[in-house]
């Protein structure tokens, strides 16, 4: 998964993110690439490359995740991960 830039007026977190696991009772989050991603996203709270939201029992392993970043020189936002287990 590379280059979801996101939205600059997205509400916080929800913009940017490579994959998500959202409300998952039981899962895996393997062996994925992800990278150059959030670029234009201005808020806080995110975005990450692999996410598990409001989830549990849920393994994450094996995963590369690089390049998380806001637009350089943006100045604005906050809160850029590989992982927001």
């Amino acid at each position: 998964m590379y280059h979801v830039g996101g939205h600059a007026t997205a509400p916080s977190g929800t913009s940017g993110n490579g994959i998500l696991a959202a409300g998952v009772a039981g899962g895996e989050l393997s062996y994925n690439l992800v990278h150059d991603n959030g670029a234009n996203t201005n808020t806080r709270g995110g975005p990450a490359g692999v996410w598990a939201y409001r989830s549990d029992r849920i393994i994450i392993q094996f995963n590369e995740v690089y390049n998380i970043r806001p637009v350089p020189d943006q100045g604005v936002g906050c809160d850029w991960a590989a992982y927001d287990p």
